[in-house]
């Protein structure tokens, strides 16, 4: 996996790890969090930015990993990407906030689990559903194909500028 990815992954969902029931700010606000087609526009905006500016510079890609690595809360994780000069221009530029610019990745990779989950015939509750993420985001994910196609694009055109040269085809 490149390593945007992985690191994507691996650190923007750290409050949302399944099995994990932690009344935390950061869990409550993920839980109240509703995903939109303006605020996935913006996202995949933000990443198709940050893809221009990654093949410039491959090593904003590393610079970030290491700023949101070091974060535990939502919070930090915003603050990290706006101590980046070029993260903080792109959100700006597209009008989104950096705390709900994560927000987005996140609810976005919690719906996706989610909805992966039942399509391989695991029954799942509402309520079960309701205790680990706001369900509102996982009917968003499966009726807007549109923007989460965008979205993937967008995150994909960042992974693979985040590869080193040698790495493209792999």
């Amino acid at each position: 996996m490149p390593l945007v990815a992985a690191l994507t992954l691996s650190l923007l969902c750290q409050p949302a790890r399944p099995g994990i029931r932690l009344n935390t700010p950061d869990d409550r606000a993920m839980k109240e969090f509703r995903l939109t087609s303006e605020n996935v526009r913006k996202a995949a905006a933000v990443a198709h930015r940050l893809a221009a500016e990654v093949s410039k510079d491959p090593a904003l890609a590393q610079a970030l990993g290491k700023k949101t690595g070091q974060a535990a809360t939502l919070d930090g994780k915003a603050k990290a990407l706006e101590s980046e000069l070029r993260v903080a221009s792109a959100l700006r530029a597209e009008s989104i906030g950096a705390r709900e610019y994560v927000m987005v990745q996140l609810a976005v990779v919690q719906a996706r689990m989610i909805a992966t989950i039942l399509a391989q015939g695991v029954a799942m509750d509402a309520a079960t559903i309701g205790q680990a993420m706001n369900p509102a985001n996982l009917e968003f994910v499966e009726r807007h194909r549109k923007e989460m196609t965008q979205l993937q694009r967008s995150q994909e055109e960042l992974e693979e500028a985040s590869q080193p040269t040698g790495d493209a085809n792999k």
